[in-house]
């Protein structure tokens, strides 16, 4: 199932036909789902259970780790994949110890539009409602982004915005740009 997840595949059609290739290769333990007839663990519901069992376990521990560093800083860039369905990517870095950083893909956010306003307003979104107790604004020490006037406006940029509510807001140009 894990695997599935990771490829984005869809669990319905794959996940028995995966399971039962395992078990042919060996695999003793899921020899154990088969076992009785009363649960063979491929039902729709189970499947949705796994399936956010599976998505939370990882976004759990990286918030936890964000959770601890006493400052955070934002990885941006925006995107527009194939189904033109423009995207908005936040990483996270974050201190493990006093000689240690991590980054991690936090989000990938869809917006309307790539304009200042609604990229700001979805990262703000995302910081203040859905991870409020994970990242505070207040604990972000700076950005890295690409050099677009959406993004580093010298007066309505997202940047500057959001130096509107962290002063001390330090950004720099992403070394990838």
């Amino acid at each position: 199932m894990y695997f599935l997840e990771k490829q984005e595949t869809l669990h319905t059609i794959n996940f028995a036909d995966l399971k039962e290739l395992y078990i042919q290769l060996g695999n003793k333990t899921l020899l154990d789902l088969v076992k009785g007839n009363n649960a063979n663990y491929q039902s729709e519901q189970i499947m949705a259970e796994l399936v956010q069992a599976i998505g939370d376990t990882p976004e759990e521990k990286l918030l936890e780790g964000i959770k601890k560093s006493p400052y955070n800083s934002l990885i941006m860039d925006e995107a527009t994949d194939i189904s033109v369905i423009k995207q908005h990517e936040l990483c996270v870095q974050y201190l493990v110890s006093d000689a240690e950083v991590q980054t991690r893909n936090l989000k990938l956010l869809e917006v309307s539009q790539g304009t200042t306003d609604i990229i700001t307003d979805s990262i703000e979104n995302y910081l203040i409602y859905e991870v409020p107790m994970v990242i505070n604004l207040s604990q972000l020490a700076g950005s890295a982004c690409n050099g677009a006037s959406v993004m580093v406006g010298a007066h309505s940029g997202v940047i500057i915005r959001l130096k509107g509510q962290v002063p001390n807001f330090i950004t720099t140009h992403c070394a990838a740009h």
